[in-house]
């Protein structure tokens, strides 16, 4: 029997589980499968009823891009349509991501910050014959960005964790 790539799962299984999730998620929606053919025809995926119910029965093999329409028209992970080890729902996995793929983002920024922040500091020191203003404005903007300096040294390192 072939198995999929991480030997977990029975391939055809694969197959039987996305159609059973499909099922399952159009009649959630409230749906008819011709419902769900104009769907996927807005997701470029020219489909009839006839194939949608043997996609649904685990009867007919899906290509990639099918499968990844029917993710996206039902706005779940294409993992959550064909894996039966994905006891986790979509929408706190899609959390998930969403919040470490911001962290990343957060990370490359504060990264950039801090670089920033270095030649700023640098910049300050070199500066000469600085007025009482100028070094009141210096020592109050340098305050502000220290503490912003403190959150970004803080988000790098969470970014370099993951």
């Amino acid at each position: 029997m072939e198995t999929d790539p991480i030997g977990q799962w029975p391939a055809h299984d694969a197959e039987r589980h996305l159609g059973q999730a499909v099922k399952t998620l159009r009649e959630a929606k409230g749906w008819s499968q011709r419902e769900l053919v104009q769907q996927l025809a807005r997701h470029g995926v020219k489909m009839n009823q006839s194939q949608v119910a043997k996609t649904e029965r685990g009867d007919r093999a899906v290509r990639l891009m099918e499968a990844s329409a029917f993710a996206a028209v039902f706005g779940v992970l294409l993992d959550d349509l064909v894996s039966p080890r994905s006891g986790i729902r979509s929408e706190i996995r899609q959390a998930a991501f969403n919040v470490t793929t911001e962290l990343r983002t957060l990370s490359i920024e504060a990264s950039v910050f801090a670089d920033a922040y270095r030649v700023w500091q640098r910049e300050v020191k070199d500066a000469k014959r600085q007025t009482p203003a100028e070094r009141a404005f210096i020592v109050s903007i340098d305050r502000q960005l220290a503490e912003v300096g403190a959150v970004a040294s803080l988000l790098t390192g969470l970014g370099r964790k993951r």
